[in-house]
């Protein structure tokens, strides 16, 4: 609406009301209307300050209108404005001064001279993801233009070099994106004046070495991964970055850790290092050793064999060290317990071992790790495991033995165990006592295994469990006795099985009341007791397809098979060859959300 537009209607009100109050008048005390001209000019007075006002509000209006970029969208207050996608060539220069955040990305600009981005003391936030930008020259982003800026983000642009002073003495600037570009030459004063940056993401360029950030001396993040990097040697200017906690090296070229690698990194408080996906084949004895407060050291899927990661070990004296992740070696199928003794001074928790080739586990392997929790070694095509591997463990909770060679369940485990992955093996069966120390296990996985046959009392000492994943396996019978001990169990799944007849006692089930949910699909069953699941009062989830209980069901006439399952919320019966349903089969499933019946 014009203001013109606007004015004519206000005016053309303004003589309404007029009329109004003439005609009021009259009708009310029988005046005739030029004897009220008096009370008629003061209510005209009144809506002529009613139209100034009007108009006055319109021009604030106009004004506020007037400060959006024609192609962009604008909050209210004006501190947030969107150009995202707008096809914008250049910065745009009539924005409003209040703006905070200001979105750009996603659209063509090429080129960012020194006063493109100028005189906007509150903005907070810049983004310029997705964009043509090539290079950033001298003072693009500057202090004096853009005192409060905190984030910059420049991602998906085509910049390939900083001059000095690019971003200068951004003095609140924190973080900083500048993941994939084509940047292969930093100036070492490129940052000159920034420093409260605390992160810095330079990932997946085109830079060869560890680019020279002498001023960034608050840097607590730096992330470097996916550049071409062959030499990981820091500059001595690092020595200044002493907050500097997190580096990301990982999907780089890097061949050789060396006693200078990280030796300017000696006073900084590095935490995380990662350095996986290179080419490491070789570690110096003291590479590792400036690092003193490492908690967490991942050199995953590298060309190290045993022999020298054991000697790169040797320097990794961290008594904080928590975590360590040599997934994906050469350690040409054994376990190298030796490197292990080496780190026995650290209080390493987490060892992750993944898709090593590891053909056996040796006698107390891990002995000298006494406070591990979690182990993963699975993918290691491990075929057998002494009786005492992991003895010492007394604080072990997870361990992964997933997707390996082994035909029976390990002995001796330890009693601390929370979570036991033994999925993707070729377990055949399921002996007496089977678990029977792990009084403290919570998740049991034993799918994609060969198990045809469970002993009825395999579970027993399984008095905390809370989810059984058995699926995929060849099980075709399950004793009366088999689930006595899981008064806990949340979750069982026995899909995928051969359990054709479920023909033990109707009260097979009856032991697990705190089951909410249940997997029998895939088995191919037709018949099982009607009184099957009478117990399982606290039910949500009960998963029935692809069986052949149609006739089974289309007879239960009384409705027994689902009765009392009052907090069954899902019930599917697909592909099941159901010809009729009785009606008092949904008798009692008052909670019940979702049927599926469709594949019958």
């Amino acid at each position: 609406m014009s203001l013109l537009y606007s004015i004519s209607i206000l005016n053309f009100t303004c003589l309404q009301v007029l009329d109004f109050f003439c005609n009021y008048f009259y009708c009310c005390f029988g005046l005739p209307k030029h004897t009220i001209v008096i009370d008629s000019l003061f209510v005209f007075q009144m809506m002529k300050l009613v139209l100034g006002l009007s108009i006055c509000l319109l021009l604030v209006e106009v004004a506020w209108t007037s400060n959006c970029p024609a192609k962009c969208f604008c909050n209210k207050a004006l501190t947030s404005v969107n150009c995202e996608g707008k096809k914008l060539q250049s910065f745009p220069q009539d924005l409003p001064k209040s703006v905070e955040k200001l979105y750009l990305q996603h659209n063509e600009i090429a080129n960012l001279d020194q006063n493109s981005v100028c005189d906007y003391p509150q903005l907070q936030e810049l983004y310029l993801q997705n964009n043509k930008l090539s290079m950033l020259k001298t003072l693009t982003f500057s202090g004096a233009c853009l005192p409060s800026l905190k984030i910059i983000r420049l991602d998906n642009n085509h910049i390939a070099s900083l001059e000095e002073n690019a971003l200068f003495n951004l003095t609140n600037l924190n973080m900083t994106y500048f993941t994939n570009n084509y940047i292969t030459y930093f100036h070492p004063k490129s940052f000159n004046g920034c420093s409260k940056m605390t992160f810095l993401h330079l990932g997946q360029n085109y830079l060869v070495n560890i680019p020279p950030l002498e001023s960034l001396t608050g840097l607590e993040q730096l992330s470097l991964q996916g550049n071409k990097i062959k030499n990981a040697t820091f500059p001595a200017t690092y020595a200044n970055s002493t907050s500097l906690a997190t580096i990301g090296l990982s999907a780089n070229e890097i061949e050789l850790l060396s006693n200078e690698t990280f030796l300017s990194l000696r006073n900084c408080a590095v935490r995380k290092l990662e350095l996986s996906r290179n080419s490491i084949s070789n570690i110096s004895s003291g590479s590792f050793l400036p690092l003193m407060k490492l908690v967490s050291l991942t050199i995953s899927q590298n060309p190290l064999t045993a022999e020298k990661l054991q000697v790169g070990l040797e320097g990794l004296k961290s008594p904080v060290l928590s975590s360590l992740n040599i997934a994906r070696l050469h350690l040409g199928g054994q376990l190298p317990s030796s490197t292990f003794r080496l780190l026995n001074g650290t209080g390493l928790k987490q060892l992750l071992m993944s898709n090593n080739m590891i053909n056996q586990l040796p006698s107390r392997a891990f002995a000298t790790l006494h406070r591990l929790e979690q182990i993963d070694l699975s993918g290691c095509k491990i075929q057998t495991i002494a009786n005492d591997t992991f003895a010492g463990l007394n604080l072990l909770t997870n361990l992964n033995l997933a997707d390996n060679n082994l035909d029976k369940v390990p002995v001796n485990l330890p009693s601390k165990l929370n979570i036991l992955f033994l999925n993707g093996n070729q377990i055949i069966g399921l002996g007496e006592n089977a678990f029977l120390n792990l009084v403290s296990l919570k998740n049991l996985y034993l799918g994609a295994n060969k198990i045809t046959e469970v002993h009825k009392f395999a579970f027993r000492g399984l008095v905390r469990l809370q989810k059984l994943h058995l699926v995929h396996n060849s099980i075709s019978s399950l004793a009366a006795e088999l689930f006595a001990p899981f008064g806990r169990l949340i979750s069982l799944e026995l899909n995928k099985n051969n359990l054709k007849t479920i023909q033990n006692s109707p009260d097979i089930f009856s032991y697990m009341t705190s089951l909410v949910y249940l997997s029998l699909a895939d088995n191919g069953c037709s018949s099982m007791p009607l009184q099957s699941f009478k117990h399982l009062q606290s039910l949500k989830y009960l998963i029935l397809d692809n069986n052949s209980l149609g006739d089974l069901i289309g007879s239960d006439s009384s409705g027994t098979l689902f009765s009392g399952l009052h907090k069954l919320e899902t019930l599917s019966l697909s592909n099941n060859f159901l010809r009729n349903l009785p009606t008092s089969m949904l008798r009692d499933l008052s909670s019940l959300q979702t049927l599926t019946l469709k594949t019958n």
